[in-house]
């Protein structure tokens, strides 16, 4: 090979090496610009908010209805639609937690429900109200034999303390007299039983069932202690019973059960022991009061005057000292001074 040649050569191989150089360095350079750009336009996210270069970037809306305002600013920065999943909002947050609370209390409230309706079950609870039982009550029905003879058995349940003075009175046509029995009771509840607790000697009580009550307490069944069973009335006779569906028929199912119950009658033209007793109380007063007018009228003096021993002693001497001051003698009646001597005066003249 020549010398032209060999130079020719040389170059061309000069050349290939400057070319691969500068196309080498071209492609690194458009490779780190790439991975800085990827780098810069790489955002790591953790529970919804952007990371970006290890600083935290939070776009916060408080309200769905300003959004618009955000996504308009998003729009002049370039920013996708995609992005709105990095917002946090804080009714959205509101909502989650009161979600929850409504859960919790649900789940409260069925196990409160499940409960109460066991309870129920076990221990149900009439609530019988004492106050609205107070009154006048009419033994209507009985299957005690030394009742069935006896005529207007009445029970008065008074108030006492949080219980009853209770008054049973009757008339006994054998005796023909009327009976009286007091008794103090009050109501208990037990496990859905209502109890009429009468009270004993010796810190006793004998425990009787109330088995019916209506809602307006115009009617008692109570099964008492020693088995007897009495029906009670607001109404002195009752040839209809006041009573309508689901309780008529309860009422009924009790006393047809009971087939020894015996009708009583209540004879309204009859005065009870206490209209008797409170008869006689009016008389008695009455007769004080016209007895009072009749001092009045005679002698207001006698009525005003205070009572003392004193006050009555004087009065008896003033009344021994006009009945001494007159005497008949044979020229008539005449007019004598009385002297009053005392004890005192008499001992003291003995001495002298």
């Amino acid at each position: 090979m020549d010398k032209q040649k060999f130079n020719q050569y040389g170059k061309i191989k000069f050349y290939i090496a400057v070319c691969f150089w500068i196309f080498s360095l071209s492609m690194f350079a458009s490779g780190g610009k790439k991975s800085v750009k990827e780098n810069k336009s790489s955002e790591k996210k953790i529970n919804g908010n952007r990371v970006e270069d290890e600083a935290v970037k939070i776009d916060i809306i408080i309200n769905k209805n300003s959004n618009t305002d955000f996504e308009n600013e998003d729009r002049d920065l370039g920013k996708t639609d995609e992005e709105d999943g990095d917002l946090i909002y804080l009714d959205r947050i509101q909502d989650e937690e009161e979600e929850k609370r409504q859960k919790k209390l649900e789940k409260t409230n069925r196990i409160e429900r499940f409960i109460k309706k066991i309870d129920e079950k076990v221990n149900p609870v009439k609530k019988f109200q004492t106050s609205k039982s107070y009154g006048t009550w009419y033994l209507i029905k009985t299957d005690d034999n030394l009742e069935k003879n006896l005529k207007n058995v009445r029970y008065d349940f008074l108030q006492e303390e949080n219980g009853y003075h209770i008054i049973k009175s009757y008339f006994d046509p054998q005796t023909d007299k009327w009976n009286e029995e007091m008794q103090r009771g009050w109501i208990e509840e037990r496990k859905g039983n209502v109890y009429l607790d009468i009270e004993k000697k010796y810190f006793k009580n004998n425990r009787n069932e109330i088995i019916f009550f209506d809602k307006n307490y115009r009617y008692m069944i109570i099964r008492y202690y020693n088995g007897v069973t009495r029906v009670l009335s607001r109404y002195p006779n009752n040839n209809k019973i006041s009573l309508e569906d689901e309780e008529l028929d309860e009422f009924e199912k009790i006393a047809d059960n009971k087939s020894n119950l015996k009708n009583l009658d209540y004879d309204i033209n009859m005065k009870s022991i206490r209209e008797i007793e409170n008869e006689r109380k009016k008389a008695e007063l009455k007769s004080k009061t016209d007895d009072l007018e009749r001092r009045l009228s005679e002698n207001p003096e006698s009525v005003f005057q205070i009572d003392t021993i004193g006050a009555r002693k004087e009065f008896m001497r003033r009344k021994r000292k006009e009945g001494m001051t007159r005497f008949e003698t044979k020229n008539g009646v005449q007019n004598v001074e009385v002297i009053e001597l005392n004890d005192k005066d008499l001992k003291n003249e003995n001495k002298k």
